[in-house]
């Protein structure tokens, strides 16, 4: 039969049955004012598509959300696939190296038969 044998890194709840356990208070590092303040984040998101790449930029701070700017990248329907895919890598490479984001978020493609 297994025996567990490991003992909780934290077994006690409250910072007086610690300070009883191990002798000494919880110390925090960090003031919780540093760790609770919102931090500042710019989101590049994409919307992939074959002749339509559409794009926002979003920047947020705590729970406020601003938007940078958005567009599309239209290609021709008669452009090569080599060609499109190099329009939609070049444009995303523009909006990464002008609004330097924090973090990136594109739209998976989508499958099913009968769309409606």
């Amino acid at each position: 039969m297994f025996q567990n044998t490991h003992k909780a890194a934290f077994p006690c709840r409250s910072p007086s049955r610690f300070k009883r356990t191990f002798g000494h208070p919880l110390q925090i590092k960090y003031p919780l004012s540093s760790i609770a303040r919102p931090v500042d984040k710019i989101i590049l998101g994409i919307d992939p598509g074959t002749i339509h790449m559409g794009f926002g930029i979003l920047q947020t701070s705590g729970q406020f959300v601003r938007m940078l700017q958005g567009g599309h990248l239209r290609m021709k329907s008669t452009d090569s696939h080599l060609l499109r895919l190099s329009q939609i890598f070049q444009k995303t490479l523009e909006l990464i190296r002008e609004f330097k984001p924090d973090e990136l978020a594109i739209e998976a493609p989508f499958y099913a038969l009968n769309v409606q």
